[in-house]
C-alpha cells in the first residue's frame, strides 16, 4: 500500500544501524527486492532502501565507538518533537539523543522507554516516513516486548495518545521493538535468510494474522517476516 504521510503517534520509519551497511543492502536487497539510494559523507552514507521507487526502509552505519549491536529501530511520527521530549521525561522514560536536526529532512530524538526498550521519535520535512507498507518487503507491523506490559501500555499511551502493540516476555529477556516486514511466503523467505548468510531464530509457525518467522541478518540483527493470512481463512489447529 503506497502512503504519503503518517498521522502523529504511528509508526512512520525504520532504520537499521549496522557496521557493514554494504553487506546489509546486499542482503536485504536480495531478501526483499530493495534496491538502494545511498547517500554521500554529509549523510554517513545512509541508505534509503526503495521498493517499486518508494522508500521502504533505512541502513546505515553508526556512529565510530558506539559499539552498538546491529538493530532494526523504530520511530513514531511527531508534529511536536519538543513535546514528544517532555512527555517522554514526563512518563519516566530516557532521552538517548537528540532533539537534532537532520539536514532538511526532519528532526528526531531516540529514547528508552520505562521498561528498556528503545524508540526514536520523528518530526518530518521533505522526509515523510516510509512510502509503502503492508505489502511483501514493506514494513506491515511493530510490536513492543515488554516484561512489564501495563507500566509499557501506560507509558505509549500517554506519550502519543496510542495503544501500542504489546508482546509479555520473560524478566531476564531483553525489552525491543520488533520490525515485522511482509513476504509472499514465510516458509520460502525463512530459507532464503539461511541461503543468505542469517539465521532463523524461530521457525515459521502461524499467528493470528499471518504466518511469522523471525530471523537474523548475517551480521545479527533480529526481525520478523509475515505473510499475511487471507481474509476470512482460519489459524490451522494445533497439535
Amino acid at each position: 500500500m503506497k502512503i504519503d504521510a503518517h498521522a502523529p503517534g504511528t509508526v512512520t520509519w525504520v532504520d537499521l544501524m549496522t557496521p557493514d551497511a554494504a553487506g546489509a543492502r546486499a542482503f536485504y536487497g536480495a531478501l526483499f527486492g530493495w534496491k538502494f539510494e545511498v547517500g554521500g559523507p554529509e549523510t554517513g552514507h545512509y541508505g534509503m532502501a526503495k521498493l517499486d521507487g518508494r522508500n521502504a526502509a533505512g541502513v546505515g552505519t553508526p556512529p565510530p565507538r558506539s559499539h552498538l549491536p546491529p538493530a532494526w529501530s523504530v520511530y513514531f511520527a511527531t508534529a511536536d518533537l519538543e513535546a514528544t521530549v517532555a512527555a517522554v521525561r514526563e512518563g519516566g522514560g530516557t532521552v538517548v539523543t537528540g532533539p537534532t536536526d537532520v539536514q532538511q529532512e526532519g528532526r528526531l530524538a531516540f529514547f528508552t522507554d520505562p521498561t528498556g526498550a528503545q524508540f526514536g521519535a520523528w518530526q518530518a520535512m521533505r522526509h515523510t516516513g516510509a512510502q509503502v507498507v503492508d505489502e511483501p518487503g514493506a514494513l506491515c507491523r511493530c510490536e513492543v516486548a515488554t516484561p512489564d506490559e501495563p507500566r509499557a501500555r501506560d507509558f505509549y499511551r500517554r506519550v502519543f495518545g496510542r495503544e501500542p502493540t504489546l508482546v509479555q516476555m520473560a524478566k531476564a529477556a531483553r525489552p525491543r521493538w520488533m520490525t515485522y516486514f511482509g513476504v509472499a511466503n514465510a516458509d520460502a523467505s525463512a530459507q532464503c535468510v539461511v541461503q543468505l548468510g542469517g539465521k532463523v531464530s524461530v521457525p515459521p509457525y502461524d499467528g493470528p494474522r499471518g504466518r511469522i518467522a523471525v530471523v537474523a541478518d548475517p551480521a545479527g540483527a533480529v526481525f520478523s517476516i509475515m505473510s499475511a493470512r487471507p481474509r476470512g481463512s482460519a489459524v490451522p489447529a494445533s497439535g
